[in-house]
């Protein structure tokens, strides 16, 4: 973060190369192609699931949306980081997305 000086642009074009070689393995092991396709397809399925049936996440179980914050929390550096401010991330404006996905 300090080393972006705190931009939020910055530091996530940064940590999708970093965050991408730790994910790569975990996409391949469950099924998904080791690329920036595959990194999007587990994304959004994720997303999916851990919103539940309605929009604003209501209902999705509260131990996957508690998951999905902490995950993303220890990805963006911790609240001390200071790449998160006073919210914890959620999955829709938190995630990561590897350069060249198709949206």
């Amino acid at each position: 973060a300090r080393d972006c000086h705190y931009d939020r642009s910055d530091f996530l074009r940064r940590l999708q190369h970093i965050a991408f070689e730790v994910q790569k393995p975990v996409l391949e092991n469950w099924g998904f192609e080791g690329d920036a396709q595959g990194l999007y397809d587990m994304t959004c399925i994720l997303q999916e699931h851990s919103r539940g049936c309605r929009s604003d996440g209501s209902d999705a179980p509260a131990w996957l949306k508690e998951r999905v914050d902490s995950c993303l929390t220890l990805l963006y550096g911790g609240h001390e980081g200071g790449m998160l401010g006073s919210q914890a991330p959620d999955l829709d404006t938190g995630a990561v997305v590897a350069p060249g996905a198709v949206r």
